[in-house]
This record gives C-alpha cells, sequence and structure tokens, in this order.
C-alpha cells in the first residue's frame, strides 16, 4: 500500500495521528522516504541544521526535505539523533567531582 493511503487509514483509528503513523512507516514498516514535518523535534533540529531564525513550519520542513528523496526517513533519523545528542558536560574545577544529591539529567536516550 502507498505511504500515503496507509496513513490515511491508520489515522482513522481514533489516537493515532499523522505523526504516529508517519514513525509507524518508518519504524515498523522501514519505509525509506518518509519525513515527520509536525514532529516538534525534528523541527527545531532543522531550524538548527540550516541556521534559520526561526522555527519552521511544517510546509517548511516538506520543502527542505525534498531534497533528502529519495532517503527522507534516513535523514530524518540523523537529525533526530542530532537533536537528542548529548550535551558536552561542564568543566569541572580541579579537585570537585559532582556534589551529593544533585540532579542527574538524561540527555539521550539510547
Amino acid at each position: 500500500m502507498p505511504d500515503d493511503e496507509l496513513i490515511a487509514v491508520l489515522t482513522e483509528i481514533p489516537g493515532i495521528g499523522p505523526r504516529t503513523a508517519q514513525g509507524a512507516l518508518i519504524i515498523a514498516l522501514g519505509r525509506e522516504d518518509v519525513v515527520l514535518p509536525g514532529d516538534l523535534a525534528l523541527r527545531k533540529a532543522v531550524g538548527t541544521v540550516y541556521r534559520l531564525d526561526h522555527l519552521p513550519a511544517q510546509e517548511e520542513v516538506l520543502a527542505i526535505a525534498e531534497k533528502w528523496r529519495p532517503y527522507r526517513s534516513l535523514a530524518t533519523a540523523h537529525l533526530f539523533s542530532a537533536a537528542f545528542e548529548e550535551a558536552p558536560a561542564p568543566a569541572v574545577p580541579a579537585g570537585r567531582g559532582s556534589v551529593a544529591g544533585s540532579p542527574r539529567v538524561i540527555t539521550r536516550i539510547r
């Protein structure tokens, strides 16, 4: 079934929206040319990578993603990975370790 038809069928199910359907195409079905233009993390990553001075709208993400065809899923995965990269740890002065009881921040899910 073509991607757009499958998305239409899946989004008829209550609780399944376009991003969930697009994610299923990429992850569960291994489709190679899918992009999730409405995903906030992807929009932020596109804005960062393309050095935009604004958060790109879904239409702008789709226009940018045209250059990624026929591997938009791979480009999307790379951008998601970049969006969740660990930030470099701040420098710790010599002789000091972490402060007991200080919160730990998880920045990447593996």
